[in-house]
């Protein structure tokens, strides 16, 4: 979007106007001033006017973030522990107040986040009877047996009742991670996975989200702690596989 539009559609001011306030070296982009009146900028663009930071109201902004560890998925902490929203870049930061998690990694869990201003689509993400799909590579403390991992595929019970059937596969040992297995889960109950392996008698050392229905890490190249803003293909792909009979 050219910049006099963006900042008309923001409310700052006509187009026309927009265009002196450039020409008055009033307009910065990521922290530099601008001249050009073609100038383009994008959704996550920081554009300020005197130093005060733009927000467009209307914008839909779909964020993938790869969570590193002892991150909390939340707005805020009471206890001063770090948030996704305290890691956002500051060319992302005029989104925050509307940005909504798609899916919580707990504390001690890493991988893909989705972070979107689209009520629809965290929706779409989260609630149960779309089932979509989410791929998680873990670690345990002891070696899973095939009947242990046949409980799992089959579902277990918990105490907010029977999981679903699920995808498992062993990838085999490592010695800096231990045994590790990924799990496939179409459904989305808190700490899901590290209930489920203790109800088989064993216990999740690390856990790593590494795709949501057709968006992955990989095909990402998203590093740990990065923020990445989603085409519209890429948000596409997190409904890939949404149709699940279980």
């Amino acid at each position: 979007m050219r910049i006099a539009k963006f900042l008309s559609a923001c409310g700052v001011a006509s187009r026309r106007k927009a265009e002196e306030l450039i020409r008055q070296g009033r307009i910065s982009v990521n922290g530099s001033v601008i001249s050009d009146l073609g100038r383009q900028v994008a959704a996550d663009d920081a554009v300020m006017v005197d130093g005060q930071l733009v927000t467009e109201p209307n914008t839909t902004i779909t964020l993938a973030h790869n969570k590193p560890l002892e991150v909390l998925v939340t707005s805020s902490d009471d206890r001063g522990r770090r948030t996704v929203y305290d890691l956002l870049p500051e060319k992302l930061k005029r989104h925050a107040s509307r940005l909504r998690y798609a899916g919580r990694l707990d504390f001690l869990s890493t991988g893909l986040l989705v972070l979107t201003t689209d009520g629809e689509l965290v929706n779409k993400l989260v609630h149960p009877r779309h089932h979509i799909a989410k791929t998680y590579e873990i670690s345990t403390n002891m070696f899973l047996s095939q009947g242990q991992l046949e409980a799992l595929r089959q579902g277990v019970d918990l105490e907010d009742g029977r999981t679903l059937p699920c995808e498992v596969r062993d990838l085999g040992h490592r010695k800096s991670e231990g045994h590790r297995y990924e799990i496939v889960l179409r459904e989305g109950r808190n700490r899901q996975i590290r209930r489920m392996v203790e109800a088989v008698g064993a216990r999740v050392a690390r856990l790593h989200r590494v795709s949501m229905g057709g968006l992955s890490l990989r095909d990402l190249s998203l590093a740990r702690g990065e923020f990445r803003v989603l085409d519209d293909n890429q948000v596409a792909a997190l409904f890939k596989e949404s149709e699940f009979d279980p």
